[in-house]
């Protein structure tokens, strides 16, 4: 995967947070069902991603490298190298970098959930 930078779509201030995350797209066009995105994530030092529920799709996060936070509804763990962390449909999510100085890195794959 390459990870140029100046492909990399920058959001800032994502649902409320602080600072910028870049995100590079890593599911091809032409993937279908049940995967709807796959994404590799840097939150800027200090940055944030703020309170969102999940919509739609359910997600599994992968912390590359980094420490930080992660908030599924009302439960708050650490952040870092190796956690998993899955986020139901219709539950909240918050993302927190603690350091000043290293970017956050993480994947997030996202796929659609049969209640049926």
């Amino acid at each position: 995967m390459n990870l140029d930078p100046q492909k990399a779509q920058i959001r800032t201030q994502l649902f409320g947070g602080k600072g910028s995350v870049a995100t590079w797209n890593c599911l091809p066009n032409s993937a279908t069902g049940p995967f709807t995105a796959a994404l590799w994530c840097t939150l800027e030092p200090g940055g944030s991603v703020g309170s969102h529920h999940q919509e739609s799709d359910a997600e599994i996060l992968l912390c590359m490298d980094g420490e930080g936070e992660i908030s599924v509804g009302p439960h708050t763990q650490r952040f870092e190298r190796g956690e998993l962390v899955y986020v139901p449909v219709g539950v909240s999510l918050s993302i927190h970098n603690h350091s000043n100085q290293k970017g956050l890195h993480y994947a997030i794959i996202k796929a659609s959930v049969d209640n049926g």
